[in-house]
């Protein structure tokens, strides 16, 4: 169900990062290496009094750079391919703020509309335990038990 999704990479990229919505939707294709295999949190998305604003990222090791797996690579380039497409099908109307995760205008993305398409799928996949947040804690449980297996513990 996820597969072909418009947001099937930011919920891939949620799960094999450990990353917030907030900064998942305020990454910018600049601070992606797709190359190196990287990727640097350099501002957040928040919905404020004064509508959507660009913030830095909630604590200083927020602004860290973050290796990327193959898991990860190849639904960023989904992505890339998938918002040139976007952009081609807006024409004028695209509003280019460098964003990973846009609009189909190119603009920043509602943070709510991101956690409504996640119900959405969850609920048709049957996994209405499951919440958006619930990706990072995945990440960190899964972070947690590599390294300890690296470890030796």
């Amino acid at each position: 169900m996820l597969t072909g999704d418009r947001l099937e990479s930011l919920f891939v990229l949620a799960l094999a990062t450990g990353l917030r919505r907030a900064e998942l939707l305020g990454l910018r294709w600049s601070d992606v290496d797709l190359q190196g295999k990287a990727l640097f949190v350099r501002q957040t998305l928040q919905r404020t009094d004064h509508g959507l604003v660009f913030v830095p990222p909630k604590t200083h090791r927020s602004a860290r750079p973050l290796p990327l797996s193959a898991l990860v690579v190849w639904p960023l380039e989904a992505q890339r391919v998938r918002q040139a497409k976007e952009r081609l099908a807006a024409g004028e109307v695209w509003s280019d703020l460098g964003l990973v995760f846009a609009s189909t205008i190119g603009t920043a993305m509602e943070p709510r509309n991101v956690n409504r398409r996640f119900e959405q799928l969850r609920a048709a996949a049957g996994l209405d335990w499951l919440h958006l947040h619930d990706l990072r804690h995945a990440f960190a449980t899964r972070s947690c038990s590599i390294r300890a297996r690296s470890c030796g513990r």
